[in-house]
C-alpha cells in the first residue's frame, strides 16, 4: 500500500498543478477548488480538488476514476482505486485517532462496498468430468460462520428401469488450507445429502470427495456459505 500511495505523490509532482477553474468535478463532496488535467470542462486526468472532503489522484468525466486517494473532513483517508467515485478494486481504508496509530483495513472494494481481504470470496479451482455442476454462494442467514454442502445427482431420488437413482455421498473431505472443527450431516432427505461444516478458520481450501470425483474450492473470506454439487452419477 505505501507504492500506492508514492505512486500517486510521484505522478503529481511530475505533472505539475494546473489551475482548471471552469472544469467541473461532479462528485459533491469534493466539488471546490480543483487543480489538475481538464476536457470538455469536466476533471479528467491527474488532478486535485476539495470540497468538504479532498481528493488527489487521476479523474475521469468529473469524478474519481482510477488511483487516488480520498480524505474525508474527518481525516480518515482511503488510498487505492477508484471507479466514477466509488471505491473499487484494492484498497486500504485508515481511520486515524489522534495520538494513536492509524487502524487500517485492507483489501478489496466492489461499488463502495467492502468485500473482504480477497478480491473474490471463493473460488472453485477443480472439479472431476463426472460432476455436472458446482454452485457457491454466500449464506448471510447462518449465524454463527458454517460451510453447507448439498449433495445430489441428476434425478436423483426418482425411479428409472433400474430403480431409485441413488443419491451421492460425500465420502471424505481433505483440508489444504485453514481448518474446521465440526462436521454434521442430514442423509435422511429424499433427494440429496447435507453436510454441515463449523468453527471454520479462514481463508480455507478444501477437496470434497465424492467416490472417485472430487471439487476443489477456496473459500478466501470469513462467512457462511452454500455449496450446491450435482453429480451425473
Amino acid at each position: 500500500m505505501k507504492q500506492l500511495i508514492g505512486l500517486i505523490c510521484l505522478t503529481w509532482m511530475i505533472s505539475g498543478p494546473i489551475k482548471a477553474q471552469n472544469c467541473k468535478v461532479l462528485m459533491p463532496s469534493i466539488a471546490g477548488t480543483y487543480e489538475g488535467g481538464c476536457e470538455k470542462d469536466k476533471a479528467n486526468g491527474r488532478g486535485k480538488s476539495s470540497g468538504t472532503d479532498s481528493y488527489e489522484g487521476n479523474f475521469k468525466n468529473g469524478y474519481p476514476d482510477g488511483l487516488g486517494r480520498y480524505t474525508w473532513n474527518n481525516g480518515n483517508f482511503f488510498v487505492g482505486y477508484f471507479k466514477s467515485g466509488k471505491r473499487q478494486g484494492e484498497g486500504a481504508m485508515h481511520y486515524v485517532t489522534t495520538g494513536k496509530t492509524d487502524s487500517i483495513i485492507k483489501g478489496f472494494y466492489n461499488k463502495d462496498q467492502y468485500v473482504g481481504e480477497f478480491e473474490f470470496p471463493y473460488v472453485i479451482k477443480s472439479k472431476s468430468f463426472a460432476i455436472k455442476t458446482v454452485n457457491v454462494s454466500p449464506d448471510s442467514k447462518q449465524i454463527p460462520t458454517q460451510i453447507t454442502i448439498e449433495l445430489s445427482a441428476v434425478g436423483s431420488g426418482t425411479e428409472d428401469v433400474k430403480g431409485t437413482v441413488p443419491k451421492p455421498s460425500l465420502s471424505s473431505i481433505e483440508v489444504l488450507k485453514g481448518n474446521f472443527q465440526q462436521r454434521t450431516e442430514m442423509t435422511n432427505m429424499d433427494k440429496k445429502n447435507v453436510y454441515t461444516l463449523s468453527n471454520i478458520k479462514f481463508p480455507f481450501t478444501a477437496s470434497f470427495k465424492i467416490g472417485d470425483d472430487e471439487v476443489v474450492i477456496d473459500f478466501n473470506n470469513n462467512g457462511s456459505y452454500k455449496v450446491e454439487i450435482v453429480t451425473n452419477q
